[in-house]
């Protein structure tokens, strides 16, 4: 199900209800700003007026809110912040994907396979 694509009009007009809406229609919204740079600009410029901390800084407190290593009124600024930007919601998302990973042990290699990979850098080194 596919909203109807939005004008600039539309698109200001609504601005203010971005996070209210429907997901049909804040994709409409988003398809509307990722091809029209001055709607974009207005979404940008929006977001920062309902947040009082920026994307930068907000990068830059991600280890601390995900170890919980801050107040509970700076947690609260964080929070707003990913509330309303997308952008950081998915950085957070690729930051939590990477400390999980890294967190996994990894897997010792088939015996077999180790063996075959032993043979063939000894076999780059001449033999030694």
């Amino acid at each position: 199900m596919n909203a109807e694509p939005v004008t600039c009009a539309e698109f200001g007009e609504l601005l203010d209800h971005y996070f209210d809406v429907g997901p049909v229609q804040r994709a409409a919204l988003d398809a509307h700003s990722a091809g029209c740079a001055t709607c974009r600009d207005a979404f940008v410029r929006a977001t920062e007026e309902l947040s009082d901390l920026p994307c930068r800084a907000f990068v830059e407190l991600v280890t601390d809110y995900l170890e919980r290593a801050m107040s509970a009124r700076e947690r609260a600024r964080v929070s707003r912040h990913l509330e309303l930007c997308e952008g950081c919601r998915s950085y957070l998302a690729q930051i939590r994907t990477t400390i999980e990973l890294a967190a996994t042990p990894a897997e010792p290699p088939d015996p077999a396979l180790r063996a075959a990979l032993v043979a063939a850098f000894r076999a780059t080194r001449g033999g030694s």
